[in-house]
């Protein structure tokens, strides 16, 4: 089943069958690249937009959100990943006037298991902005129920929230990604609450150098849980003023699409795989499985696990979007179509994922060090200091005074530090 596709492009057969609403967005590019960063942050998009859908991975019960990292140099063509959001644009306006206008209105779905109907809460907004404090963030996943979309251009963006001494956020990543239960507490901002069944996606773009500051090496849990794709051309200057008009009202168009269909989703819709596509996934799966772990060991063996779900969760949406004109039943059974394109989707995500460890593993180790480096310092600093107080803790850790003038602005520029005065700072919330 698996094949090679030269330079790490999607293959055309995958556009060529996907649901109508996808099809038409990713249309409207004829860049290779562009296009491919298109569909793969549309994915991640629409995997937080339908909290109704459903299916059953190794027996437990799992939605259908993904996390997604677009890796590329400054001007590259990732920016066209911002079409996507559009996807989800008009959910969250939605979301946003109705909790302005009635107080928020409860999220209900019906039935599906032996709980019963389930009321998930009164959302605010669909985005969640990763630009925020850490502390911001988690109070936007306590008003949201534990569901959201954490959707930026930049993944240094996040890097400043992992950074924060309190807020170990790639922790609540990893579990959020398994839908595992999520206890938050922040004494200072007065937060403490639980979030049973949070359901939380992530589409990011970044450099190579941003990724690492995000996620240290390849044997972080977080790794395996993220859609990589990874690609160093840069694009040509091209025509600016050859397209009569933007796209800007066909992507809202097709945005109302997806609205209609999270308005017909109150009742709980199951996508299952027929027999043939039960048995040809665990062949694949177990192929890639054996190839891996004979190169990267374990690391390798947990990328094609979670690569698997994300996969099984990639036939969900693709499931789900074809019944844009029609009514959902109770259980949808996956076409072979949407069977063939996540595997080859999956093909491509794991050839850039072993692409990644294999740049990782030519890193040199002091990378590593200097950023445990830079976030201890960070850690010990206390809420106010002046910059003596910041050069007496630096030289305790064995820090140069020229290298703790670095780090300090590079907090500053990064926004984990506020400037009061000069000498004197203030860690963000």
């Amino acid at each position: 089943m698996e094949q090679f596709y030269e330079g790490g492009y999607i293959p055309d057969s995958v556009f060529d069958t996907l649901p109508e609403v996808l099809k038409q967005g990713s249309s409207k590019f004829t860049n290779l690249r562009e296009r491919d960063v298109f569909l793969i942050s549309s994915l991640g998009v629409l995997s937080g937009c339908f909290p109704n859908l459903k299916g059953v991975y190794d027996g437990d019960e799992t939605g259908s959100n993904l996390f997604a990292l677009i890796i590329a140099p400054p001007a590259s063509g990732k920016g066209v990943m911002k079409w996507s959001r559009y996807y989800g644009g008009s959910i969250h306006e939605l979301i946003k006037k109705t909790h302005k206008d009635q107080g928020g209105v409860p999220m209900t779905v019906t039935g599906g298991d032996e709980e019963g109907d389930k009321e998930l809460g009164f959302p605010s907004t669909l985005f969640i902005p990763g630009n925020s404090s850490s502390a911001a963030i988690y109070s936007s996943l306590k008003e949201n129920m534990g569901r959201g979309i954490i959707f930026e251009t930049e993944a240094d963006t996040l890097n400043n929230v992992l950074a924060r001494e309190w807020g170990d956020f790639s922790d609540v990543l990893r579990k959020a990604f398994h839908g595992e239960a999520l206890s938050i507490s922040r004494k200072t901002d007065k937060l403490l609450f639980e979030l049973k069944n949070p359901a939380i996606s992530v589409v990011l773009s970044g450099t190579f150098d941003q990724l690492k500051r995000l996620i240290k090496d390849y044997e972080n849990g977080l790794f395996s849980r993220f859609i990589f794709y990874k690609y160093d051309d840069v694009s040509p200057f091209r025509n600016v003023f050859g397209k009569k008009s933007g796209h800007r009202m066909d992507f809202i168009l097709l945005g109302g699409k997806i609205l209609d269909l999270y308005r017909r989703g109150h009742r709980q819709v199951k996508v299952i795989l027929s027999d043939d596509q039960r048995s040809r996934f665990n062949e694949n799966f177990s192929q890639w499985d054996q190839e891996t772990i004979s190169s990267y060991g374990g690391v390798g063996s947990s990328i094609i696990k979670r690569l698997g779900l994300i996969s099984f969760r990639i036939m969900m949406i693709l499931s789900y979007l074809r019944y844009t004109e029609r009514d959902f039943p109770d259980e949808i059974t996956c076409m072979d179509e949407d069977f063939k394109t996540a595997i080859d989707l999956a093909c491509v995500f794991k050839a850039h994922s072993t692409s990644l460890i294999n740049s990782m593993l030519l890193l040199p180790k002091s990378a590593d060090k200097w950023h445990e480096t830079l976030i201890r310092y960070f850690n010990a600093l206390p809420e106010e200091f002046a910059r003596k107080h910041a050069d007496e803790l630096a030289d305790k850790l064995g820090v140069k005074k020229s290298t703790a003038e670095k780090f300090l602005e590079k907090y500053v520029h990064e926004g984990a530090l506020t400037r009061i005065k000069q000498g004197e700072y203030k860690k963000s919330k």
